[in-house]
């Protein structure tokens, strides 16, 4: 009650924790750190603590993944690097197998990265997430299409996304994709092979 009556309290912070290892009371104790974190007039590194010593006790203690999410998205409204808090959303969400969640996540992760490894190894993720557990193909083409962007000597990539583009029929973008490997460094037989295909 305290924490709630002055939410920017530190003495109050510390009953409220001394009460809570007294009774275990990790549930009151998790859903009362959430819901004074966004009080107004809370410094910024109470609002980002709160939060995620909130999320930290609805994962560990109570099994609730969701309302650990809850946390974590209020910790994102006030964090400036949110790199951690997106990557600890990406692992609740891939186990509770809430997949659009996890893209629109990993899609947020990609955007915060500044190298391009980094970038690779989310656009790869992001591209197996879409074909495996969404069943789209079409979006994990698109994000292979990325992949390849940055790494164009990705064998990999290069050979499921002309896969994923030939079920798609979409063959004007397979052109593109052939025509610009054959513009690249490669053996005869290989050019020779691959403008079979382009031809096919």
């Amino acid at each position: 009650v305290r924490l709630q009556q002055a939410p920017d309290d530190p003495l109050a912070c510390e009953v409220a924790e001394r009460e809570n290892r007294r009774s275990r009371d990790f549930g009151g104790r998790a859903r009362l750190l959430l819901a004074t974190s966004e009080q107004a007039g809370l410094p910024v590194s109470v609002r980002r603590q709160r939060p995620r010593d909130a999320a930290q006790l609805f994962e560990q203690k109570l099994s609730d993944p969701d309302a650990a999410l809850r946390c974590y998205q209020a910790l994102l409204r006030v964090e400036d690097h949110a790199d951690d808090t997106l990557r600890a959303m990406a692992r609740l969400l891939e186990r509770a197998g809430r997949w659009d969640a996890l893209c629109e996540c990993l899609e947020q992760t990609l955007a915060l990265q500044r190298e391009a490894a980094q970038k690779i190894a989310l656009l790869r993720r992001i591209a197996d997430v879409q074909r495996r557990e969404r069943k789209d193909r079409g979006a994990a083409a698109d994000a292979l299409a990325r992949l390849i962007d940055l790494d164009p000597n990705d064998r990999t990539a290069r050979v499921t996304l002309a896969e994923d583009l030939t079920a798609l029929e979409r063959y004007d973008q397979l052109a593109r994709l052939i025509e610009r490997r054959i513009e690249e460094p490669a053996t005869k037989a290989e050019r020779v092979g691959l403008m079979r295909q382009l031809a096919g």
